[in-house]
C-alpha cells in the first residue's frame, strides 16, 4: 500500500512524506463526506467531488478515501502483510479521524 513516490525517500523525508499521505486521506474522506452531506438534492455532485478528491490525492496517497477500499487493497496485496497492515492502520485511522 505504500506509495512508489513514498518510498524513494529516505529518513525524514520519509516520514514527512507518510505523514502528507495521511493527511490528504483524511482531508479527501472528509471532503468526499462533505460533499455527500451537501448535494442531497443533486447527485451529480457526489461524483463530480469524488473525482475531484481522487484527481487530487490519487497520486500522492492512492486516493482510496473509503476505508473499505483500504481493506480491499490490503486484502489484494497481501504478499507483503506486515507492511501493508502497517500502512492499512495509518489509513484506517486517517479516514475515520
Amino acid at each position: 500500500m505504500e506509495n512508489s513516490l513514498l518510498a524513494e525517500l529516505k529518513g525524514r523525508e520519509y516520514y514527512l512524506g507518510a505523514v502528507y499521505a495521511l493527511m490528504l486521506e483524511c482531508l479527501g474522506t472528509a471532503t468526499l463526506v462533505y460533499g455527500v452531506n451537501m448535494t442531497g438534492v443533486h447527485p451529480i455532485g457526489i461524483p463530480m467531488v469524488f473525482f475531484i478528491v481522487v484527481m487530487y490525492i490519487g497520486p500522492i496517497s492512492g486516493g482510496h478515501i473509503n476505508p473499505a477500499v483500504t481493506l480491499a487493497v490490503n486484502v489484494i496485496k497481501y504478499k507483503d502483510w506486515k507492511t501493508n497492515l502497517t500502512w492499512t492502520l495509518l489509513y484506517l485511522a486517517a479516514e475515520l479521524a
